[in-house]
C-alpha cells in the first residue's frame, strides 16, 4: 500500500493515524508475513463490543439488556463487519500473498470481518482511547441499527422516530 492509498483509507475512516504502521499491520493478512493483523484483530473484537455496547447504552436509554444484546449481536456479526469493511473500501487495501489472493481471500466474509476488527484495534491502539473508535463506527452502525429496530418494532418498542444521539456524554 502506497502513501496515497494509506491517506485515502484514513480519509474513509475519518481518523488520521499518528502511527500509520499500525494501519498497515491491520491490513496485512498472515499469508503476507509474520507481522500481520491477528493481534490487532483480537483486541479490536473486544474494543468493538465495548464501543457498540456503549453507543447502544447512550443512544437508546429505553432499551433493556436483552434488546441491547440482540442488537449488538446483529451489529458485530461477521457479515455486518464485512459489509462495513466494504463500505470503507478495505478489500483493495488488504496485503495478501499471491496464493491467498488467487484463492479469493480478499473478498471472504471471514477475512473482511477480521480486517475490520483489526482496523478498529489499530485505531484504539493509536488513539489510546475509545472516542475515535466511536467516531469511526457511528456512521457505519447507525443505519443497520435503525433498520433492525424497524424490522422488529414490537421487540424494540419503537414508537417514535429515532433521533441520533452522541456516542458518549460530554466529558466522557
Amino acid at each position: 500500500m502506497n502513501d496515497t492509498q494509506l491517506h485515502t483509507l484514513q480519509t474513509h475512516l475519518d481518523y488520521p493515524f499518528t502511527d500509520p504502521a499500525l494501519l498497515r499491520q491491520a491490513l496485512t493478512h498472515r499469508s503476507a508475513g509474520p507481522v500481520n493483523y491477528e493481534r490487532l484483530e483480537h483486541l479490536g473484537d473486544a474494543v468493538l463490543d465495548l464501543a457498540v455496547t456503549t453507543w447502544l447504552y447512550h443512544a437508546f436509554p429505553e432499551f433493556g439488556p436483552g434488546q441491547m444484546s440482540i442488537l449488538r449481536a446483529e451489529l458485530v456479526r461477521a457479515s455486518t463487519l464485512a459489509r462495513f469493511a466494504r463500505q470503507l473500501d478495505l478489500p483493495w487495501a488488504i496485503a495478501l500473498s499471491r496464493h491467498a489472493d488467487a484463492r479469493g481471500l480478499r473478498h471472504r466474509t471471514s477475512v473482511l470481518s477480521d480486517v475490520f476488527e483489526a482496523v478498529v484495534g489499530a485505531v484504539f491502539v493509536d488513539a489510546g482511547t475509545l472516542d475515535p473508535v466511536a467516531r469511526v463506527l457511528r456512521p457505519l452502525i447507525e443505519p443497520p441499527a435503525h433498520a433492525a429496530m424497524y424490522r422488529d418494532p414490537a421487540f424494540y418498542h419503537v414508537t417514535r422516530p429515532q433521533v441520533s444521539s452522541p456516542a458518549y456524554p460530554k466529558g466522557g
